[in-house]
């Protein structure tokens, strides 16, 4: 299974094999072997992604990232959130090579561009992106970037996800000088964003001008 040592795949393996033995010895229907192993191995799923989708806590996303950094999208995570450039290349062109999805790629492009300071060449993947909540983010990330604000308020109030909207609010109030409320509003999008998405987000405020205000 992708996202799992070999160590793990291996405890599961056996575990499922040991179940299915004994369900065969004592001549119990498939069905009862199939209600028994599904629930465990979704259980054993939800436990291994729990840190990148669910928890709060950003210890726990870093630990993780750590250890999973042999997977190159791990790696430039990892790497974008605490801005270390080598390792944003290398791991970039890496998990780019391996992504099959067109929406997916154009993503990954875009937030390269977009880390780079290359807002042209980022718009280029925008028609790509997927759905339309995220194509109008990274538009009004990118109208940030390049100064045109009333745009992205335009942008923000076509989003239905809430925090989206306040992370664009915060960028804007940010760009204005406007420290407080962009202080405000970055503390509404991290508190509705959870694992590797919230520690991206607390990671790119503690490293913007809302440093002194976000880690106070």
């Amino acid at each position: 299974m992708e996202g799992f040592t070999i160590k793990q795949n291996i405890m599961l393996y056996t575990i499922a094999i040991f179940i299915g033995g004994a369900y065969g010895y004592f001549g119990y229907p498939f069905w009862m072997f199939l209600l028994t192993v599904i629930p465990f191995a979704l259980l054993f799923l939800f436990i291994k992604l729990y840190p990148v989708f669910f928890t709060e806590n950003m210890n726990q996303v870093e630990a993780y990232l750590l250890a999973n950094k042999k997977k190159p999208i791990y790696a430039f995570y990892y790497a974008l959130a605490n801005r270390r450039n080598e390792e944003v290349e290398v791991s970039f062109t890496l998990t780019i090579s391996k992504v099959k999805s067109v929406p997916g790629k154009a993503q990954l492009q875009t937030i390269y561009h977009l880390y780079k300071g290359n807002p042209e060449k980022a718009r280029e993947y925008l028609p790509e992106l997927k759905p339309m909540d995220v194509k109008h983010y990274y538009d009004a990330m990118l109208s940030i970037e390049e100064g045109q604000l009333s745009t992205a308020r335009f942008l923000k109030e076509r989003i239905k996800k809430q925090w989206y909207k306040d992370a664009i609010e915060a960028e804007i109030n940010l760009k204005e000088g406007n420290y407080l409320e962009a202080y405000k509003f970055s503390e509404l999008a991290v508190s509705n964003t959870k694992g590797l998405q919230r520690y991206i987000l607390v990671k790119n405020y503690e490293q913007e001008k809302l440093k002194e205000l976000f880690t106070r």
